[in-house]
């Protein structure tokens, strides 16, 4: 009996999102973007996004996408559409999307040289007559790790604060909304049932932590205790870490290694370096940038470094 090869029509079309994906970020080089947010603090620390992976992808080379990163991808778009299904259902002012509130602003090398910084918040919520109340930066809760960290610590990512601040402040410092869905049942490790005395499952939900600014500084609500908890990420550190990304190109420098120190509190942040694909140049030839940037194109096509 004849049987259709399901997974050979679903891949060839998977491969050609990869491809359609590979073609919109070559018409994006020379462009710095707000999806890799960063913030570089007085001290140096390199906090959110890897600032060489910043610059690896406003030079044209990303780390790799595979036939895994397509669920990636979709589990993030399928939320956000859930959101808007559901906002559209409830809220009574304007919802603009993502296309509808584009951010553009421009980053300065150490030398002079401008350019541009673009990015896309998810939800923006407006009155009636279009004016800004808050925004929403969605995340999908995709994996054990995550839904202890959001569900049982009750702590927002640094990357996704550091995202969500930027948008803010390229919108006048509006207040926003970073939140996180869970639309699947994780095994709680044994280590985090004993640590906050947890349930054997983490159940499907929602947690969102509200943001606003004191000053310069970003700062959210712990959904909680109520307690407002002030963060090291400022508009002027995020400014500094794009200037920064600029500058390691034109001075040839690729920086230091991104920060362990989370943008709040006294804890330690994951090893940014150890999931990283980049991760076997930058152990190569962390003096090397011109080595460095020849072993990340190799890793960008499938290749090793």
């Amino acid at each position: 009996m004849h049987q259709v090869n399901l997974e050979s029509v679903l891949r060839k079309a998977e491969a050609k999102e990869i491809a359609d994906h590979a073609v919109e970020e070559v018409k994006k080089r020379g462009i710095l973007r707000g999806g890799n947010s960063g913030c570089l603090t007085e001290g140096g620390d390199v906090l959110g996004s890897c600032h060489r992976t910043t610059l690896g992808r406003y030079l044209g080379v990303s780390t790799p996408n595979d036939e895994h990163s397509v669920f990636y991808f979709a589990a993030g778009y399928g939320n956000e559409d859930r959101w808007i299904d559901l906002l559209t259902a409830a809220w009574d002012g304007k919802i603009l999307r993502e296309e509808e509130t584009p951010i553009r602003w421009t980053a300065r090398s150490l030398g002079g040289r401008e350019v541009p910084v673009t990015g896309r918040p998810d939800v923006v919520l407006c009155d009636n007559d279009g004016q800004p109340i808050t925004g929403i930066e969605l995340k999908k809760v995709c994996s054990s790790y995550r839904a202890v960290k959001v569900f049982l610590a009750v702590e927002p990512d640094t990357k996704h604060l550091i995202q969500a601040a930027h948008y803010s402040w390229q919108l006048g410092k509006l207040p926003w909304i970073l939140s996180y869905t869970s639309d699947s049942s994780y095994d709680t490790p044994y280590w985090a049932i004993k640590k906050y005395s947890a349930e054997r499952k983490i159940k499907p939900g929602r947690h969102h932590f509200y943001c606003a600014w004191q000053d310069d500084t970003f700062c959210f609500i712990h959904p909680e205790t109520g307690e407002t908890v002030p963060t090291r990420i400022t508009s002027a550190g995020i400014q500094r870490y794009y200037d920064m990304v600029l500058t390691m190109e034109e001075q040839q420098d690729l920086g230091p290694r991104p920060s362990t120190k989370p943008a709040y509190g006294d804890g330690k942040d994951f090893d940014q370096c150890t999931y990283c694909a980049f991760a076997p140049a930058c152990d190569k030839y962390e003096n090397d940038y011109a080595s460095w940037l020849d072993a990340v194109k190799i890793i960008s096509e499938g290749g090793e470094a």
